[in-house]
């Protein structure tokens, strides 16, 4: 343990410049100073990527997933709807009982976007720590919105079971392999789990039937949906098996159209 920390502190003196010459100029002086303050609010973020909980002053447990909510938690609603998604992700070949998750419900524009900041108009994010940030949400109605004027609703069980999908194949197929699968894998089995998408479900299967398509996620995640869909109930693929070698999307786009079209 002795030694863990003594690296800890030589690795960030060495970030931190303590041991680097000091500057013999005041520019070079002052840079030193903006370099070192940039440094460490860059090291406090981190920290609170990994730690949120302060900034969340609520939170319930329930069958291994817990929840956290800058706003009261109703104790039965809430146990109900965490049932619901253990439930869901249970269906899945790569479920482990064993494996927990954190939720952190942000229920704020400013807040959403301070820990995704480069996703502000999703529903939600899992970071780097196997956190799960959620934009907003209300338990009551089981709702959750994105800060977005499109295709903004969902349900929050169908969205934290999206972002615990994501965990589940990290879990399964390690962070290098998750990251490397295609997108239409990850993010269409993620979907798929969930039972849902945010674009109309009649629209998207008419357009991809006629083979049309927009630019936005959308309608992106809905056919990557319906592309893993048809790999597991028509091919007959397991999951595991696309991951270890994942088909053409191109081809496997194609296949999905004509299936449907049917």
């Amino acid at each position: 343990m002795k030694l863990i920390l003594q690296k800890t502190f030589t690795i960030l003196g060495s970030i931190l410049g303590i041991k680097r010459k000091k500057p013999k100029t005041k520019i070079g002086r002052i840079a030193r100073r903006c370099e070192n303050a940039v440094t460490i609010t860059a090291l406090l973020y981190l920290c609170v990527l990994f730690f949120p909980e302060p900034l969340f002053g609520h939170q319930l447990e329930h069958e291994g997933i817990t929840l956290h909510s800058t706003q009261t938690i109703p104790s039965e609603r809430g146990k109900a709807l965490l049932s619901q998604i253990r439930s869901e992700i249970r269906a899945s070949e790569i479920h482990d009982e064993k494996q927990a998750f954190q939720i952190f419900l942000c229920n704020s524009k400013a807040l959403y976007t301070f820990f995704a900041p480069l996703s502000r108009s999703s529903f939600g994010i899992t970071n780097l720590f196997s956190n799960i940030m959620i934009a907003n949400v209300n338990l009551d109605t089981n709702t959750a919105t994105a800060f977005r004027s499109e295709n903004n609703k969902r349900s929050f069980v169908g969205v934290s079971t999206h972002e615990i999908g994501h965990e589940m194949i990290k879990n399964e197929f390690g962070l290098i392999s998750a990251h490397k699968a295609p997108t239409w894998l990850n993010e269409g089995y993620c979907e798929y789990i969930s039972g849902e998408s945010s674009f109309p479900e009649e629209k998207g299967l008419e357009m991809i039937s006629k083979g049309e398509s927009v630019e936005n996620s959308s309608f992106k995640y809905f056919e990557y949906r319906r592309m893993v869909e048809f790999c597991l109930e028509k091919r007959g693929s397991t999951i595991k098996e696309l991951f270890s070698d994942p088909p053409s999307e191109q081809d496997i786009k194609e296949q999905t159209r004509r299936w449907l079209s049917r």
